[in-house]
C-alpha cells in the first residue's frame, strides 16, 4: 500500500476505554485499577516527514507533575496544550 501524507488534523483523546474490544470483558473489571480496559495517554511519539522512508522524530511525554515535554534531538521544550492557545 502506497499513498500520499495525510494533511488532516487527528484529535488525540487523554484517555481511551477499551473494554468493548477485549474478548468476553464486561465494564467494570479487568483493568488497571478494576475500573475496565481504561488507559492514558502519557507519551508519543511524532514523525515528520513525508513518508516512512525519511523525516524526523520527535517525542512528546507527560513528566510527573503533569506538564507536558517535547524531545527533540538535543533539545526539550514545554508544550502548550492546543486549548490554551486558543
Amino acid at each position: 500500500m502506497s499513498g500520499g501524507k495525510i494533511g488532516k488534523h487527528v484529535n488525540i483523546q487523554r484517555t481511551i476505554d477499551l473494554t468493548r474490544f477485549v474478548s468476553g470483558a464486561k465494564g467494570g473489571g479487568g483493568g488497571a485499577g478494576g475500573g475496565g480496559y481504561q488507559y492514558r495517554l502519557t507519551s508519543m511519539v511524532i514523525h515528520l516527514g513525508g513518508s516512512q522512508h525519511g523525516g524526523h522524530y520527535t517525542a512528546v511525554a507527560e513528566a510527573s507533575n503533569g506538564a507536558m515535554f517535547e524531545f527533540d534531538d538535543a533539545s526539550v521544550s514545554v508544550c502548550v496544550r492546543e486549548r490554551e492557545r486558543e
